[in-house]
C-alpha cells in the first residue's frame, strides 16, 4: 500500500537484486540507522539487522529465513505485516503483538519479468556482480559464497 514504511532483512548470498526505492518502499526518516537519511529503508548490510534499530514499521519482509524471521516481529506497529519467502510465518509471535505474518509464495509471469526488465534498465533495480570465475574455480566460489563477505552475485562461466 502506498503511504506503508517497510524494512527488508536480507543477506547478499540470496538473490542480489538491489531495490533502489520505489513505489510502495519507505524511506529513512532519521539518522543513526546506517542508511542514508530520505534514502530507502532497505538494509544494504549483510548480517547487520536493521531491525534492531527501527520500530513502529508497517511491513517487514524476510528473504533469509531462520532467526531472521523471528527477529522482524518487534519492529513491526500493530496492525502492520511480516511477509516471508524463505521460512514459516511467525503466525503466534504476530497475532501476540496486533500484527499479522503470511508466506507469500509466487510464480512468475511474463508481465512480471517485463516489468524487471524495465525496472533494471532504468536503473532502479540492479544486480550486483561480485566475481565471475570460470568453472573449474567452482570449490573457490563456494568458499567465497560462505565467508559471507562478497557483495554481490559469484557468476560461474563453462569454458568454450
Amino acid at each position: 500500500r502506498v503511504g506503508d514504511r517497510p524494512v527488508v532483512g536480507h543477506e547478499r548470498r540470496g538473490p542480489a537484486l538491489e531495490l533502489t526505492g520505489g513505489k510502495g518502499v519507505g524511506t529513512v526518516t532519521r539518522p543513526g540507522l546506517g542508511l542514508e537519511v530520505g534514502g530507502p529503508a532497505i538494509n544494504p548490510v549483510p548480517r547487520q539487522m536493521i531491525a534492531q534499530s527501527v520500530s513502529e514499521v508497517d511491513v517487514a519482509v524476510d528473504t533469509v529465513g531462520g532467526e531472521t524471521t523471528q527477529s522482524l516481529v518487534p519492529p513491526v506497529r500493530e496492525g502492520g505485516i511480516v511477509v516471508t519467502i524463505a521460512n514459516a510465518p511467525p503466525e503466534e509471535a504476530a497475532r501476540a503483538r496486533g500484527a499479522r505474518a503470511e508466506l507469500l509464495v509466487t510464480s512468475p509471469n511474463a508481465d512480471q519479468l517485463a516489468r524487471i526488465a524495465e525496472l533494471m534498465t532504468a536503473g532502479d533495480l540492479q544486480v550486483e556482480i561480485a566475481e565471475v570465475l570460470p568453472l573449474s574455480e567452482v570449490r573457490r566460489a563456494h568458499e567465497l559464497n560462505e565467508s559471507g563477505h562478497t557483495r554481490g552475485k559469484i557468476i560461474l562461466t563453462p569454458a568454450i
